[in-house]
């Protein structure tokens, strides 16, 4: 049985692309930073009008 490296026609057709690692990526670089937006008060809030939507017209479907 013969190796693979004991072959000198397989490693010298080969691309060059193969014969090196590729560049070390940073760890800083694996990332964006992006500001973050501050809390919309209003999100949580009740709304009268959100509630008889979701509850009330989805009870006229049935």
């Amino acid at each position: 049985m013969t190796e693979r490296s004991a072959r000198p026609e397989l490693t010298e057709a080969r691309p060059g692309r193969y014969r090196r690692l590729p560049e070390r990526t940073r760890p800083e670089d694996t990332f964006i930073a992006v500001p973050v937006r501050p809390a919309d008060p209003e999100r949580g809030a009740f709304s009268h009008d959100e509630w008889l939507a979701r509850n009330v017209w989805c009870g006229t479907l049935l």
